[in-house]
């Protein structure tokens, strides 16, 4: 087997997983109340624009820290969104420890060195 048709059985491997299965059901949810719909895309949309300015090195804003955590404390109290926001995570964290996992296997902290 070539690395290509293991990276195709591990994509069907996270999508059949649990963890991405909660997340398609819930996000299918949200699409159905488009106001929460677009309160999650303007927290994420805020989210990319802080974490672009961090990796950049740009001095972070503490009112922008403070309006996205705001923004999260709103959402979050719809049982709906924070549900859809927790199972966001898990599935991310299962990306990160595939990521993880792969990165340690191939010593792929001296390639960027």
């Amino acid at each position: 087997m070539n690395i290509h048709d293991y990276a195709h059985q591990l994509a069907k491997a996270l999508k059949n997983s649990d963890e991405f299965r909660q997340y398609k059901r819930l996000q299918a949810e949200v699409q159905k109340t488009p106001q929460l719909k677009q309160m999650i895309d303007d927290f994420h949309k805020r989210q990319i624009e802080l974490q672009a300015a961090q990796l950049s090195g740009q001095t972070l804003d503490q009112s922008k820290t403070e309006q996205i955590q705001k923004l999260y404390e709103v959402i979050a109290k719809d049982p709906m969104a924070a549900e859809f926001l927790h199972a966001e995570i898990r599935f991310s964290q299962l990306i990160g420890d595939v990521y993880k996992i792969i990165g340690e296997a191939v010593d792929m902290k001296d390639m960027f060195s």
